[in-house]
């Protein structure tokens, strides 16, 4: 079909086939879904396939004449169209309450959660419903990656149209529900982007938590001024049956030293504590060693920060208790998603 508007509103139909054959076929986002569109609402559809021509490349520009600038242009053009050009999907749609068992969304398999999240973003008005159905579909036929794409995709959206519909409400509600909007977006900004939404949750542990576990071991638990011996340490010391020192022998205190110190405040689990025979100091600021990195940017080591040792890790500690239980509680759902 090339333009137009087409209704299959609480229908019920076998297969349906939409092939959007034009930039112009069922493109008018000013129109209402009544008058021009694709309308499904309520439909009930074994199998919907939606074609768009626009988003591959046509057959007279794949054609080679075999010189090398031609093939060159090809392979430009099939890339511009697998990763840039935007699908091209019927606007207005609606696809409010439709049940659709099979969907099937563009003429190929390259860019499949791309395409779908292109294709429900047209949906208006939005309807979480209907992104569901669509991840659990691609979910059962095994394609998890795209279900994931199309939940953070859903979950995003609903983001946004919370912000809308705060934007159009009475100016006396309009402000509270800003105020709420925002003080939840300290929460939502990093579960969307540390956790992917519950869909990622190794984000937390690559980006946050083994890069905040490598940095302080080698900048602030290397750096044996840093260190005091703990209380049986002490003990030990002035019974005479270890040499008696305030820090670590820097020569002794290697990277391997450090990252396990690291332990105690980066793992918050029983039993990963260590040696026991060093501790965070209590006193003094912290000190940091930046190594090559700070001598690349002008810095010269060590750079102290107004927290002393010991509350630098308490504060390590707070950040790794607060991101642990997310990352594990999304890992174990992972594992056993059905």
């Amino acid at each position: 079909l090339a333009a137009g508007r087409l209704g299959i509103a609480h229908g019920a139909l076998g297969q349906a086939v939409v092939a959007v054959v034009s930039a112009h076929s069922f493109q008018n986002a000013e129109a209402r879904v009544e008058d021009e569109g694709l309308n499904l609402e309520g439909a009930t559809i074994r199998e919907l396939e939606i074609v768009s021509v626009d988003s591959m490349p046509r057959k007279k520009e794949q054609k080679s004449d075999g010189s090398a600038v031609a093939r060159i242009r090809a392979m430009f053009l099939r890339i511009r169209a697998m990763f840039f050009k935007k699908p091209g999907f019927p606007v207005p749609l609606h696809l409010g309450a439709c049940e659709v068992t099979n969907w099937n969304i563009g003429a190929d398999d390259r860019n499949r959660g791309r395409r779908f999240e292109a294709f429900l973003k047209c949906d208006k008005p939005y309807t979480r419903g209907t992104y569901l159905t669509v991840e659990q579909s691609l979910r059962d036929r095994g394609f998890a990656a795209d279900a994931d794409r199309v939940y953070r995709a859903m979950s995003a959206r609903e983001r946004r149209e919370r912000w809308e519909r705060a934007a159009k409400a009475p100016l006396d509600r309009r402000i509270r529900k800003f105020l709420l909007l925002g003080l939840t977006t300290l929460w939502w900004a990093p579960f969307g982007v540390l956790l992917g939404y519950g869909t990622a949750p190794w984000r937390l542990f690559v980006f946050f938590i083994a890069p905040l576990y490598l940095v302080a071991s080698l900048s602030a638990y290397r750096v044996t001024a840093n260190l005091e011996p703990t209380l049986q340490a002490r003990n030990v010391m002035a019974a005479g049956r270890i040499e008696a020192r305030e820090h670590p022998d820097p020569s002794r205190w290697g990277v391997g030293d450090a990252l396990m110190l690291g332990l105690r405040f980066h793992v918050p689990f029983p039993g990963l504590e260590g040696r026991s025979q060093w501790q965070l100091s209590s006193t003094g600021p912290v000190r940091l060693d930046l190594g090559a990195a700070g001598r690349a940017v002008g810095v010269s080591s060590p750079v102290t920060w107004p927290l002393d040792p010991e509350s630098f890790g308490m504060a390590m500690l707070l950040l790794n208790l607060a991101a642990w239980p997310p990352f594990i509680g999304f890992v174990v759902k992972r594992l056993f998603r059905q």
